[in-house]
């Protein structure tokens, strides 16, 4: 283990609900020159089984700890704190505003629920500011494009004033101005000293915004090191050759790549 570690991940082993699909074991141990850790492998690798895991959200064995404390150890409200899940792009939005969407971040500051007085109006649009769009205050989520939705998005990811962001397909459906503006966002946070996890099917991406990177292959650990040398290794293009087939992570019928 790293002694200055911000994630500790020893013999994690996961399984949704319902699914034949384990993760695992998985081990690893990140310090502070690491800031960033990219997880990449084929649809139903366990890239999202694993991001789940690690803020305790499916059942799992092994041990994971965060800035040297178990996650068991956190109270909710001071893991969300700490942790912070940026999902998948969604087209299930709530009938919100952007402000009232982005307000969703504060509740790890108001006790039992969401804050009600202007502190937590003043996180939105510091959240907002952050990431340049302010001017969406009032818009409907429902009517943003593609790149200001991930925007708006990570906007409320930082709310909640976390310490580390775990990234679920960041840039999945984004041009690619809308693409590199978030991978910009997210290499400036970075050196601000936030602590980034991001799951990708993007090498390119991957490589703006990490260090390290975690190849997965049906679940199993295939290769972890710095980003370079996996997008570089036998393994990696053994993985990403078009004929291998692709098993969903929640189980059922596989399917073979064109």
């Amino acid at each position: 283990m790293v002694a200055t570690a911000w994630l500790e991940v020893a013999g994690l082993s996961a399984r949704r609900r319902g699914s034949h699909f384990r993760l695992g074991p998985v081990d690893l141990s990140l310090g502070e020159e690491t800031a960033g850790l990219g997880v990449m492998g084929l649809n139903g690798s366990g890239k999202t089984t694993l991001l789940l895991a690690l803020l305790g959200q499916l059942p799992f064995r092994g041990e994971v700890r965060w800035f040297g404390r178990t996650l068991g150890s956190y109270r909710p409200v001071e893991l969300a704190r700490t942790v912070a899940l940026f999902p998948q792009l969604s087209h299930h939005l709530p009938p919100f505003s952007v402000a009232e969407f982005v307000r969703l971040g504060t509740y790890p500051f108001g006790g039992g629920g969401w804050l009600m007085n202007g502190d937590a109006w003043q996180r939105v649009e510091r959240a907002l500011a952050r990431v340049g769009a302010l001017e969406l205050w009032d818009r409907p989520v429902s009517e943003l494009s593609g790149g200001e939705l991930q925007r708006v998005k990570l906007a409320r990811t930082l709310a909640q004033e976390p310490r580390v962001i775990l990234l679920d397909e960041p840039n999945a459906f984004l041009d690619l101005r809308a693409k590199w503006e978030l991978a910009r966002l997210l290499g400036e946070l970075s050196g601000e000293g936030i602590r980034l996890v991001v799951a990708s099917h993007d090498p390119e991406f991957i490589q703006h915004t990490c260090q390290r990177l975690l190849l997965l292959d049906r679940g199993r650990v295939a290769a972890l090191g710095e980003v370079e040398e996996v997008c570089r290794s036998a393994k990696f293009e053994q993985i990403f050759t078009p004929s291998r087939a692709v098993v969903p992570e929640g189980g059922g019928q596989g399917r073979r790549e064109p």
